[in-house]
């Protein structure tokens, strides 16, 4: 370190360290060596400045440091030491100060663990309703409970209290302690906050109202009453923390209701004229809501004592503040070298520029580019016209329309940080920005921040997404061409390409087929979900390579976008596949091909990956989670085997409908028919979705009530089904199928809905509906088939039927030599019957059952429990095993044991 009185000397002494010029009033610069001359100039000193010094030659401008830097060819960062020394020789460095040792004791929390854990104990206390608050509000705001909390920086011998724990962010917390009585000497501690301290529900600004208490209880009693707008400022100590968040926001709230708590001391009052006063400057109005407690201390206090009365004392401040008149505030000064005395349009100079801004002084626009007195900030017209803001991060990026040399208009979106700074926007002239570095780039970027900040009314507001769906209420879908969406990553996925009639009138021969009709229907459900409450499914088309499979779902697929880029395949990591269920949030996605699968083991879990709806919690470079991301969707997967084994899970066959092609079945007549579909859809794709959405946000004033009646008329026509099906799966037929009503009557012609269904009757009228509802049930698997002990009963006794080699009986030569060869596991027992020898029951040894199963990945103890209960298997009394002696015990063949014994009209195996 060097002392700042050291470095200001040495900066004086600029002429005799670079070396006088010629003319003695300046220095020689290190760079051009302009001055060396008998009578020439070189650099001299900026006025106004802290000693900066510029060569007029060659336009560089550096303290003496600086240039210094540039005559020994060193770097000014890494070697200031040895520049300081060059400049001074002898100057002495202060040693630098040594950064205290954090504390042996403290240790660093990890925030999200932490909350997990204690909101999964929030049942094991009821301090939460001594407070008045209802569980859906703890769940709410993650409210959680620590039987023994000790804070990061106390020391581990410390006792430890049971508290309440209220996440205010994702860093930061509150500690309540919940017990009754609390020593006089700890009292002072009974709330404790760990983390860096922030606004409790800052979301709650976001509102032209906005309640503002003083704790975070407070916050949460007036957002159980029904009112969101409420933020919870922590302490009276953090006024300065709220009044800066306002100053922040873009578009602040027009009336905060400050309701601190009902105190007259000094502190509080000054806190609260503070706040008034800051608010009051930046034009928001303050009402004193100390009446929203009534008479007692705080929101919460009145909430335990009578909950319908702080709700109407709320509700009664709002309507005063809708009455308050919004308070006019002076305008903001222009900023850098922005002045609105001489301003200029943009189109008076430029007829065809996109936006007709203000062009303040200094500033010249002209056809050959923008101009700053003799320097030229761009060799071509470009204006900032729009702001790109991120819909998660809330990050900004400005889009910029610029002249190309054959006159035509061009437009990029960059990163705000790469538009204000002269070194990173140099690297725009990539994308065809003409400029360059110097001076030149520094006055673009002055040039553009001053026209931005005159014209922010005209400036276009885009809001960018990470992925496409329905806006929270369920009015507005978001697509890369959606008004105000920008979607940089989709806009390949979901674009649109050629004609939408000759779409449709595609997909009516298409749909001819039912299992095409299927994919297509399939494809429409996706918006659906939301709006029907349904979950995420998948549906698994299955049979011989060249099909039709793979161009039925492309169709289907092709109303959204372009099928090439939005289809995802099964080779292809978990992380892959996630990245596409975010991509298609409410819309379809297409994985073809199962066989490309280079590693199946990894798709086994598949089912759960798609229907869990949410990606997985992941940290960043600093420690911290990333953003998780949600979706909601219809899986469309297709291969040449069925994807589901024996042993697979109940719960993931669930979420996926296997439907299996029958033997020699094609989905178009011939291998020309489905080629003519790949290209077509290469060539007309994104059309029919959009169509459909507009037809289907038309129902949105009602709140969708006729497809939702619709949907409930399926269902009950389907509970028929129930007993034999899944429930789940007749859930999901009921969604395809609406889709497909709404299909039909809004597309192929039909001008009523009652020319399809009858709810009352609860009977489908149209042929081609009948036909894919006969069609296509019966390829569904049954609840029967997909129970687990069923799978593991078929697959036990078809290896056993393969192992009849491995039994002994009365009917078989028992030879010592073939038992060596291949073990026996068991014994059939037979009886005479009519004078013949008939199967009576089949005994087989306990380990090699359990070896079977376990083999073919069941759990054998599971399995053998669900066998005993279902009578499959002969028991005793007491429900166990019966015992036999059978000549497979090769130590004692006439000592009883227990065996898995089967009767022999259950011994019958299935072959598929």
């Amino acid at each position: 370190m060097i002392s700042k009185e050291t470095l200001t000397r040495i900066k004086a002494d600029w002429q005799r360290i670079l070396g006088p010029d010629g003319k003695g009033s300046g220095a020689i610069c290190p760079k051009c060596g302009s001055g060396s001359g008998p009578h020439g100039t070189g650099i001299s000193p900026v006025p106004e400045t802290d000693f900066e010094l510029k060569c007029m030659a060659c336009g560089e401008c550096h303290d003496v440091f600086g240039w210094v830097a540039i005559k020994l060819g060193l770097d000014i960062q890494q070697d200031f030491k040895q520049i300081v020394e060059f400049c001074s020789p002898g100057v002495e460095f202060d040693k630098p100060v040594e950064k205290p040792k954090a504390k042996p004791n403290a240790f660093k929390r990890d925030f999200p663990a932490f909350f997990n854990e204690c909101s999964a104990r929030i049942s094991d206390t009821d301090y939460w309703t001594k407070r008045g608050f209802t569980i859906d509000t703890c769940r709410h705001f993650d409210i959680g409970f620590d039987p023994a909390f000790r804070h990061a920086k106390a020391s581990p011998k410390a006792p430890t209290t049971p508290r309440l724990i209220v996440p205010i962010s994702d860093h930061c917390f509150l500690a309540r302690d919940v017990r009754d009585h609390v020593p006089a000497i700890e009292q002072k501690y009974t709330k404790l906050k760990e983390g860096k301290v922030e606004l409790f529900n800052a979301a709650g600004l976001n509102h032209p109202v906005v309640f503002a208490v003083e704790g975070e209880f407070d916050a949460m009693s007036i957002w159980q009453c029904g009112f969101e707008n409420v933020v919870g400022i922590g302490s009276i100590a953090y006024v300065n923390k709220f009044t800066a968040a306002i100053r922040a926001m873009k578009v602040r709230p027009g009336v905060v209701i400050l309701a601190l708590d009902n105190e007259d001391s000094p502190s509080v009052k000054q806190a609260r004229d503070k706040c008034t006063e800051t608010l009051n400057k930046l034009g928001v109005a303050v009402l004193d809501g100390r009446a929203l407690s009534a008479d007692c201390k705080d929101p919460n206090e009145l909430l335990v004592k009578d909950p319908d009365r702080l709700a109407a004392r709320c509700k009664d401040a709002m309507q005063a503040a809708f009455a308050v008149k919004p308070i006019e505030t002076k305008k903001n000064k222009p900023k850098l070298n922005q002045s609105l005395e001489g301003t200029v349009r943009a189109k008076s100079v430029l007829p065809d520029a996109p936006l007709d801004l203000l062009i303040p002084d200094p500033y010249v626009l002209t056809e050959e580019g923008i101009f700053v007195g003799e320097i030229a900030a761009a060799r071509a017209p470009i204006f900032p016209v729009g702001i790109v803001t991120h819909h998660n991060s809330r990050e900004q990026k400005i889009k910029l329309a610029f002249k190309l040399l054959d006159g035509s208009w061009d437009y990029i979106i960059a990163d705000a940080a790469a538009v204000a700074d002269k070194n990173a926007i140099v690297k725009l002239v990539n994308r065809g920005i003409m400029t360059c570095s110097g001076e030149r780039a520094k006055a673009l970027v002055e040039y553009l921040i001053d026209v931005r900040a005159a014209n922010t009314d005209l400036l276009e507001h885009l809001e960018e997404f990470d992925q496409p769906g329905w806006n929270s209420d369920m009015n507005a879908f978001r697509l890369p061409d959606s008004a105000g969406c920008y979607m940089p990553r989709l806009e390949h996925v979901l674009s649109t390409a050629g004609d939408a009639k000759k779409w449709w009138a595609r997909a009516a021969e298409v749909r001819s087929n039912p299992y095409a009709r299927l994919m297509l229907a399939a494809s429409f459900s996706a918006p659906l979900l939301s709006i029907l409450g349904q979950r995420t499914f998948g549906l698994f088309l299955h049979g011989a390579s060249k099909s039709g499979k793979t161009a039925s779902q492309k169709f289907a697929i092709s109303a959204w976008g372009n099928p090439k880029n939005m289809m995802a395949n099964f080779n292809a990591t978990l992380n892959g596949l996630e990245a596409a269920a975010i991509r298609s949030n409410d819309l379809p996605l297409l994985v073809d091909e199962f066989t490309q699968a280079s590693r199946p083991d990894i798709f086994k879990n598949i089912a759960y990956l798609f229907s869990g709806e949410q990606s997985k919690p992941r940290m960043d470079k600093n420690l911290n989670q990333r953003p998780m991301h949600s979706w909601r969707m219809t899986v469309m997967m297709s291969g040449e085997h069925a994807m589901f084994t024996d042993a697979a899970k109940e719960g993931a066959m669930s979420r996926i409908i296997e439907i299996a092609l029958p033997i020699g079945e094609r989905i178009f007549d011939s291998e020309d028919k489905a080629a003519s579909v790949h290209a077509f859809v290469e060539r007309n794709h994104g059309m029919g979705g959009r169509e459909y959405l507009c037809q289907l946000m038309s129902n949105h004033k009602e709140e969708y009530g006729a497809i939702k009646k619709y949907y409930k008329a399926l269902r009950l026509r389907l509970q028929e089904f129930e007993p034999k099906y899944l429930t789940e799966h007749m859930r999901i037929m009921s969604a395809i199928l609406t889709a497909d009503i709404l299909l039909t009557k809004w597309f192929f012609k039909l001008d009523a809905l009652a020319d399809i269904f009858v709810p009352s009757e609860g009977m489908f009228v149209d042929d081609t509906m009948t036909n894919l509802f006969e069609k296509i049930l019966p390829a569904l698997p049954t609840a029967e088939q997909m129970r687990e002990e069923t799978r593991a009963w078929r697959v036990l006794i078809l290896e056993l039927y393969m192992r009849q080699q491995n039994f002994c009986g009365l009917h078989l030569v028992f030879d010592e030599s073939a038992k060596l060869l291949s073990p026996i596991i068991g014994e059939k027992k037979w009886r005479k019957e009519k004078g013949e020898m008939v199967l009576d029951e089949v005994m087989i040894n306990c380990k090699y059952v359990e070896k079977i199963l376990s083999d073919a990945g069941f759990n054998p103890s599971k399995m053998i429990k669900a066998f005993r209960a279902n009578g499959w298997v002969k028991t005793d009394s007491d429900g166990k095993l019966v015992k036999r002696a059978s000549e497979s015990n090769e130590k004692n063949p006439k000592a009883k044991v227990r065996m898995f014994v089967i009767a022999a009209d259950k011994f019958v195996p299935e072959f598929d």
